[in-house]
């Protein structure tokens, strides 16, 4: 039987595996490779990873950006109950924030020698004068979430010195820094239109289900299914596009059934 501490850590190491995948999207699209997950009542509420180059906010680091989205998930700005999950121990900002919004728990992978406030050159967490003080686990997965640092830097600086000795380097264009923010920008504001209708979607399925449960009436209709993802195909003549459109139909179809199947169990 396993002792409690035992099972703490091994939650812990699944849930900071949850965080590295968000650190590996950032390298992804550039940025320095740091992810996080808020955990609440034993579920992932809230994700996200370093997005500062992309969103050009220097309060976009993975952990402020997952506990803004917690707070908006739970509806309060309390953080109570819940666990911060980060692979970089956070820095003075984010470690204030955690204090303001009264976390339970923050755990992170790898130390910061340069910034970290949760135990290295800071230990914000216990400190007497403030008005907050919460659990944190340190070094969780840290060969894992230093390794994927250090690589990333490892190869920055190499790129760099070899774009200098070709004469290739240069800064981002003012112009181009715009394109990619409006760019940016554009896609927050579909993605913002998407989730809205897929809560609208939601809504109205779950009037459909409730008629059919006190009907006695099959819930999941396959053929219906079917026949939205043909709609979905005839949309357009570009095979891309068509692909595009029959995968984010299938995934609301996922969803959706997902989630008549748990009323119907209720």
């Amino acid at each position: 039987m396993q002792t409690p501490d035992k099972l703490q850590n091994e939650i812990d190491i699944a849930y900071m595996k949850i965080a590295l995948e968000e650190a590996r999207l950032a390298e992804a699209q550039g940025e320095v490779p740091i992810g996080a997950c808020v955990v609440y009542d034993g579920r992932v509420i809230a994700r996200d990873h370093n997005r500062r180059e992309t969103d050009k906010s220097p309060c976009a680091h993975a952990e402020f950006l997952a506990m803004q989205k917690a707070a908006q998930v739970l509806e309060r700005w309390r953080l109570t109950g819940c666990t911060v999950y980060v692979t970089l121990e956070p820095c003075l900002m984010c470690a204030g924030l955690m204090i303001n919004s009264r976390v339970d728990r923050c755990v992170y992978g790898s130390f910061d020698p340069k910034g970290g406030a949760l135990g290295t050159l800071y230990a914000l967490q216990n400190d007497e004068r403030l008005n907050h003080d919460f659990e944190v686990v340190s070094g969780v997965m840290d060969d894992q979430c230093s390794s994927i640092l250090k690589e990333f830097f490892s190869r920055r600086r190499k790129e760099r010195k070899q774009a200098k000795a070709a004469g290739t380097f240069s800064k981002p264009q003012i112009e181009e820094i715009d394109e990619l923010r409006q760019a940016r920008a554009q896609i927050n504001h579909i993605d913002q239109e998407l989730f809205s209708l897929l809560a609208q979607r939601l809504e109205a399925s779950n009037e459909v289900v409730q008629y059919k449960i006190e009907h006695n009436l099959d819930i999941l209709d396959t053929s219906r299914e079917e026949e939205k993802l043909k709609w979905a195909e005839s949309l357009s003549s570009d095979q891309e596009i068509q692909h595009l459109y029959c995968e984010f139909m299938q995934d609301l179809m996922d969803i959706s059934k997902t989630y008549q199947s748990n009323i119907r169990r209720k």
